[in-house]
């Protein structure tokens, strides 16, 4: 009975070492499984996965490196992260890692870090450096870096920056990007300088190259004229194209207090300009020429950037009036001068020419002027397009043409209306046609004889009866006049 007991204690021993066997292979070999699933997944992903120390010693570089970064993984492992980074991002790089760290892991489980990573010689077309984007995880201490290679959308980013803020044809900066330099040198640290001046220029002439050889000679004018202000201007200085043929330079400032002193220079300056842009372009194997109208302004105490912007345009206006092709310095009395003729305008318009027309009118009209009876009155005049409103100024060799009304036709006189109304045609009311108390009775109009013309008289007929005699036509004619009357013979 020992024996037997012994015997089944030993064989469930057995038979439950057998089944942890069993099962720890089955682990094993699950576990197996999952590591080749990871390392097939960390081993074939295009992301680069690094595994860093705290001290920053990489640990772990997955094989995707020598695709993403030209350099094999073996070279990575034991090398600094910090010495793979461009200098310029590693202070960021830093400061937001040691912020990470800092951070609980529930308030901030991962981060994200663009850098530029140093590239090696086996990444076709590399120029030394990528932009690399990474999620950064915690890791026992140490960081896990997910990195991918994002160079082409940060061109492209770039690209379309530099695209928004630079003219297309010249490849300048454009009046948004200036306008925007030129409130940073008003409005900023070097506010204080009043020697900082803008410069609007003007091509002379530019429209006639475009009627004349075409608009792409006149691009390619335009291209040359940018590239000789470009380099005649000072490596601190700015030059726009503001649009068209326009184009500005915002000149800052040496610390000049004379004001005599910084006018002095900053004229030397523009007329510089002048005289090189006024040089021959040479175009299609041709010599063209152009001049250039420049206005300068300072940006004086009290200037807002946008009326440094405005004063320089009201003087570039100046110096194109005064001839072209000169330098002008704005003055106040500009900017009055301007503001008056917008008042003069704003006072006088055009609407107010012709209401002052309309209301001298009614005394050149005459008493009949539509009045209700067939009074000719004043005709207006015809006006064509270019006449003026003002009177006595009509054009040489012309004169106005009267608008004539078309005369209604003499109409005869028809039949009474049925019913006691007024008749279908001009006639008296039915009351008037008995007579009654008013001398001989009114008799109906035969159908064939036409009435009487006005002013003349023809003696009566005792054999013909009565012919009417209208007065429609007569502008003198009493109220009771105004129907057909019928005499008694």
């Amino acid at each position: 009975m020992v024996l037997f007991t012994g015997c089944t204690v030993v064989l469930a021993l057995v038979v439950r070492q057998g089944i942890m066997l069993l099962d720890n292979i089955t682990l094993t070999q699950e576990l197996a499984q999952k590591e080749n699933h990871f390392r097939s997944l960390v081993q074939g992903s295009s992301d680069v996965i690094m595994i860093a120390a705290p001290t920053g010693v990489l640990r772990y570089v997955s094989p995707a490196a020598a695709g993403v970064y030209g350099r094999d993984a073996e070279e990575l492992v034991g090398s600094e992260l910090a010495s793979l980074i461009h200098p310029e991002d590693l202070g960021r790089v830093v400061h937001e890692v040691r912020r990470f760290l800092a951070a609980a892991p529930e308030d901030e489980p991962t981060t994200r870090i663009e850098c530029r990573f140093r590239a090696g010689e086996q990444r076709s077309g590399g120029d030394g450096w990528l932009n690399v984007e990474s999620t950064v995880n915690r890791h026992q201490g140490g960081l896990i870096f997910n990195s991918r290679d994002v160079t082409e959308r940060v061109r492209l980013q770039a690209q379309l920056q530099h695209n928004a803020s630079h003219d297309a044809l010249t490849d300048l900066p454009n009046r948004a990007l200036f306008t925007e330099r030129v409130t940073q040198a008003v409005t900023g640290r070097r506010a204080s300088d009043h020697d900082t001046a803008v410069l609007y220029i003007d091509l002379d002439g530019f429209k006639q190259v475009n009627d004349t050889i075409g608009h792409q000679a006149g691009d390619e004018l335009l291209v040359q004229a940018a590239r000789r202000l470009a380099d005649s201007v000072r490596s601190g200085d700015i030059a726009a194209r503001l649009g068209g043929d326009e184009f500005a330079a915002l000149i800052t400032g040496d610390g000049t207090r004379d004001r005599a002193a910084r006018e002095f220079r900053i004229h030397e300056i523009a007329d510089r300009l002048r005289i090189k842009l006024s040089e021959p372009y040479r175009i299609d194997g041709r010599d063209v020429r152009v001049a250039a109208s420049i206005g300068v302004a300072f940006a004086e105490p009290g200037v807002s950037p946008a009326g440094l912007l405005r004063n320089a345009d009201l003087a570039m206006y100046r110096a194109k009036q005064a001839g072209k092709g000169r330098v002008e310095l704005y003055a106040p009395q500009m900017q009055d001068e301007v503001a008056h003729r917008a008042e003069t305008r704003r006072q006088t318009p055009y609407g107010a020419e012709r209401r002052r027309l309309r209301a001298a009118a009614p005394a050149r009209r005459g008493a009949g002027h539509r009045t209700g009876h067939r009074g000719r009155g004043t005709r207006p005049l015809a006006l064509r397009p270019g006449d003026s409103l003002h009177p006595g100024r009509i054009p040489a060799g012309r004169r106005p043409r009267p608008v004539r009304r078309r005369r209604r036709p003499r109409r005869r006189a028809g039949p009474l209306a049925a019913g006691g109304g007024r008749r279908a045609g001009r006639g008296p009311p039915p009351g008037r046609l008995s007579g009654a108390g008013r001398g001989p009775a009114l008799r109906p109009p035969p159908a064939g004889p036409r009435p009487v013309p006005q002013g003349r008289r023809v003696a009566a007929d005792p054999a013909q009866p009565p012919r009417a005699r209208s007065s429609w036509n007569c502008p003198k004619a009493t109220p009771a006049s105004r129907w057909t009357t019928w005499s008694a013979g």
